[in-house]
């Protein structure tokens, strides 16, 4: 599998790092870039407006009309900062704006890419997509990069947080196409006793794709494995984790683990995430 389709999610506070990484991703498999801006509606600027006061009618408008006046300006800069990477590269590029009050839009669009691309979650910004949202459905993997990016490339020196699940099957194969030709995944497993014969299996696997690895279980039970998961990752001068969405289901929410949630909320790193 191969990266034709990124999705990149772009605002007025995107750092170029986000797009150079997107069009350093799609150069290296031949694909495309979709900067995806989330504008906010005018149903949602009333709603603001009224429950910061209640204003004069007049004054409603007038704040919805210079909302959407500093939406369009944002959004026009966000695309001139994609144009312009994508250009220095020669990479095919695509610019959409679509509704981004709810998680809607963002997830129908990340139905049609082959990877997403987000800066980190950002709870001042009413309705946005959690990354988690997106995984879940678009069915997508999701590159969560921090909020300033200064890599030229990301899958060098992968860490990899294993289990032996479903999902961190899924999260080791969704991250094959990102990974670099001389690639080195530093295997990194919280199971204290775990099973040799399947570390063994993921061995001969990645041999099977040409990629180095190294294994290594924690080696205290009681430690937060996050944070050791973290530090593992900056001690090996790892440049992105991979991790599968760890949760549960009830009725129809996703509860997640108090593993994912920390990673998703903390992690200094790149962090790739899939379920």
């Amino acid at each position: 599998m191969a990266y034709k389709d990124i999705l990149v999610q772009v605002d007025e506070a995107t750092p170029p790092g986000r797009c150079k990484i997107a069009v350093e991703l799609a150069a290296r498999h031949g694909g495309r870039v979709t900067g995806l801006y989330l504008r906010t509606d005018l149903v949602a600027q009333l709603e603001g407006a009224v429950a910061t006061g209640a204003p004069p009618p007049m004054d409603i408008g007038q704040r919805i009309r210079d909302r959407l006046r500093c939406e369009d300006e944002n959004a026009a800069a966000a695309a001139a900062m994609l144009r312009q990477i994508a250009l220095a590269s020669d990479v095919d590029y695509n610019f959409r704006i679509v509704g981004g009050d709810t998680p809607r839009d963002m997830i129908t669009e990340a139905r049609h890419a082959d990877l997403v691309i987000v800066g980190p979650w950002n709870p001042s910004r009413k309705g946005q997509a959690f990354a988690v949202d997106i995984v879940l459905g678009a069915g997508v993997p999701v590159l969560i990069l921090p909020a300033e990016v200064d890599l030229p490339r990301v899958g060098a020196r992968v860490l990899v947080a294993w289990n032996g699940s479903r999902e961190s099957s899924c999260a080791l194969r969704d991250a094959l196409p990102i990974l670099t030709h001389d690639a080195l995944l530093e295997i990194r497993t919280a199971q204290y006793k775990h099973d040799r014969t399947d570390a063994a299996a993921l061995g001969r696997y990645l041999e099977r794709h040409a990629c180095r690895s190294n294994f290594k279980v924690v080696e205290d039970e009681g430690q937060s494995i996050p944070r050791w998961i973290i530090s593992e990752a900056i001690e090996a001068g790892c440049d992105l984790i991979v991790m599968g969405v760890y949760g549960h289901t009830r009725q129809r929410d996703f509860v997640l683990s108090p593993i994912s949630q920390h990673m998703l909320e903390s992690s200094p790193l790149p962090l790739l995430i899939a379920y």
